[in-house]
């Protein structure tokens, strides 16, 4: 969950930004740790955030999402669809739009180990039968 359940925003104290950005610098140190990009939408408001109209899109999620993808390889990103949590604060295919959002300039390679290949290999899954997921 991108280290913790955090959005960085314009009202994010300084602190706080500045201990998660130095605990995702830390962790990304790590070899054999991945991180997963899933859990923005319920940390930025949940179960209130949907009832009070949180206002959520790729824009508020850019600042968190490139800093993990910048500190963390290609090879240990993966997403996430945080279902059913998410659909708390929205449906799981906004989630999946507003990543593919921010993943857009990124290289198709890029794109299919975020999306599927770094999955298969950490999770030690067996190759699907039939076309891949694009």
């Amino acid at each position: 969950h991108c280290g913790g359940h955090h959005q960085l925003s314009s009202s994010t104290p300084v602190a706080t930004r500045e201990a998660w950005r130095a605990g995702i610098c830390k962790l990304a140190e790590c070899d054999n740790l991945w991180c997963k990009i899933s859990g923005l939408l319920g940390a930025q408001g949940g179960t209130a955030g949907c009832l009070a109209g949180a206002s959520w899109n790729a824009n508020a999620q850019r600042e968190t999402v490139r800093f993990v993808m910048e500190n963390f390889r290609e090879d240990r990103l993966i997403f996430g669809g945080d279902w059913p949590v998410c659909t708390l604060t929205a449906p799981l295919t906004a989630w999946t739009d507003c990543v593919a959002k921010l993943v857009e300039d990124r290289s198709e390679a890029f794109r299919a180990r975020l999306w599927r290949d770094n999955a298969k290999e950490v999770y030690r899954l067996p190759e699907a039968r039939g076309e891949p997921f694009q």
